[in-house]
């Protein structure tokens, strides 16, 4: 099977290498909300640090055993969140 231009088989979205702006560059602002303070702070810090781990991972991005680990990665984190979500409805009644 070949994969299709641009990608590799199986991938949804732009090739290897490729990812989406999440800096917020071109997304119109909120009216009237101040760009400085406490929030403004927390979201420099935490575009800088995005920025700084997918610089470290661009390296590996469309490598099919990379891409292969981090899926089976996130299925476990998708299913510890559902067995945390489980726990925490049935926890809401005491008794058997």
């Amino acid at each position: 099977m070949s994969a299709p231009a641009g990608g590799t088989a199986g991938q949804d979205g732009p090739g290897p290498g490729a990812h989406e702006d999440r800096t917020g560059a071109g997304a119109p602002e909120a009216a009237g909300s101040p760009s400085t303070g406490p929030a403004s702070g927390l979201l420099s810090w935490v575009e800088a640090f995005d920025g700084r781990v997918d610089a470290w991972f661009e390296p590996w991005r469309g490598s099919p055993a990379f891409d292969g680990a981090a899926k089976v990665i996130t299925g476990l984190g998708d299913h510890g969140l559902m067995w945390a979500a489980t726990t925490l409805w049935r926890a809401r009644h005491t008794g058997p």
